[in-house]
C-alpha cells in the first residue's frame, strides 16, 4: 500500500501547482475514464474532497484500485489544505521579539536621552 501512496503523491506533485480542477486531477491519477461519471453526478472538486469509499461505490467507481487511488488523493489533498490553513501569515517570533517588541523601547530611550541633553 505504501507504493500506491508514493505513486499517488508523486502523481499529485508532478504538476507545479496542486489542481482544483477535478477532471485534471482524475487525469493525473490515471482515472480519466471517471470524468464523465463525476460530471453526470454533479460532483465538483470541493465535493470530491468529501467522498468516502461508500460514496465512490455509489457513484460507480467499482474497482478497489481506482477507489483506493482516489481516497489516497483525497486524503493527501485534505492534509495539504489543512497545512496551508494552519501556517501563520506572520511568524510568531517576529511579533513577540521582533521589531514590535523593540520599537517602543528604542523610542523611550531616545526620548530619555533627549531629555537629559536639555
Amino acid at each position: 500500500m505504501s507504493s500506491v501512496r508514493a505513486l499517488t503523491a508523486s502523481q499529485l506533485s508532478s504538476s507545479s501547482q496542486p489542481t482544483d480542477d477535478l477532471p485534471e486531477l482524475l487525469s493525473q491519477l490515471g482515472m480519466g475514464k471517471y470524468i464523465d461519471v463525476f460530471q453526470q453526478q454533479e460532483i465538483d472538486f470541493q465535493t470530491f474532497l468529501t467522498l468516502s469509499d461508500e460514496d465512490l461505490k455509489e457513484v460507480g467507481v467499482s474497482t478497489f484500485g481506482a477507489r483506493r487511488k482516489m481516497l489516497l488523493a483525497i486524503s493527501d489533498l485534505n492534509k495539504s489544505k489543512r497545512k496551508l490553513s494552519e501556517t501563520p501569515a506572520v511568524k510568531p517570533g517576529y511579533l513577540e521579539g521582533g521589531a514590535s517588541g523593540r520599537l517602543p523601547r528604542i523610542i523611550d530611550e531616545d526620548t530619555a536621552a533627549q531629555r537629559n541633553h536639555w
